[in-house]
């Protein structure tokens, strides 16, 4: 069997310059700061602060949809929506109308938007309060209200509640830095879905537990797309493998994360 394994680009400035302002004073705001951060980069080496500040938003187009993103924050939340480190990962997949698309750890709707604006039936699970605001507002200034379902929980082994770090751009249990939140838990098992196209899971080192939650759902899902942490990699895919799935791509992220694409074995 041959595996696919890919290893990420960067975004070019071409990338950056798709995204476009939704009004001219917007413009003015991005490209100052697309400007500046060049500059930083290219003769200071300085890289942008990373701020979960959610006060100021920046309304922007790309690929015919509306993001908002944070003005503090603006070049990393682009970067989610260019899918930043995951351009190939975007190619594996397509989406389609009528099909059942999971997306356990939505952020601000990288995958979620596209998915409910090619037509699928999306079931979107985010726990940081302030991602999942963000998120709200994506679905509704994209009209997607209709074909996209958003939790603002986690997604866990069990039902129950649980202690999240969030810490920038990333919400984690394990990863023990940044503001402690609370979150409501519950298993995919629990939601007792009869189909999945397929599923995705992206919750910085907790894949496993979202596994052992989701043992009748798995039965029901063609593909699964998870990022894996190096240390669960192993455990991951020996869970998928019991359940009748094999691995068909892989793109290393970073050194110690990676996702990989399981697709149901023929």
């Amino acid at each position: 069997m041959r595996i696919e394994e890919l290893k990420p680009k960067p975004p070019s400035l071409r990338d950056y310059l798709s995204v476009k302002p939704s009004n001219f004073s917007s413009g003015l705001f991005l490209y100052y700061t697309y400007l500046k951060t060049y500059i930083n980069l290219r003769y200071f080496n300085k890289f942008p602060k990373i701020s979960e500040e959610y006060t100021k938003l920046l309304k922007v187009k790309f690929d015919d949809m509306y993001w908002y993103v944070r003005k503090e924050n603006i070049i990393h939340d682009i970067w989610m929506i260019l899918l930043h480190n995951e351009p190939e990962v975007r190619n594996w997949i397509s989406f389609e109308k009528g099909m059942v698309f999971v997306d356990v750890g939505a952020y601000i709707g990288s995958y979620t938007i596209r998915a409910g604006k090619r037509g699928a039936n999306v079931i979107a699970f985010e726990p940081n309060p302030i991602s999942f605001k963000i998120l709200e507002l994506n679905v509704k200034e994209n009209k997607l209200m209709n074909n996209v379902k958003l939790f603002n929980m986690a997604v866990w082994s069990t039902i129950c509640k649980i202690e999240l770090f969030a810490n920038n751009d990333m919400t984690s249990a394990y990863e023990i830095s940044g503001n402690k939140i609370s979150a409501d838990a519950i298993t995919l098992d629990s939601l007792d879905l009869k189909k999945v196209n397929l599923l995705k899971i992206d919750v910085e080192g907790a894949e496993v537990e979202v596994l052992k939650g989701a043992t009748n759902t798995l039965d029901v899902t063609d593909k699964i797309l998870i990022e894996v942490r190096k240390e669960f990699e192993k455990e991951v895919n020996e869970l998928l493998r019991n359940k009748g799935f094999r691995l068909a791509k892989v793109d290393m992220t970073y050194d110690n994360i990676g996702n990989f694409l399981y697709e149901r074995a023929s």
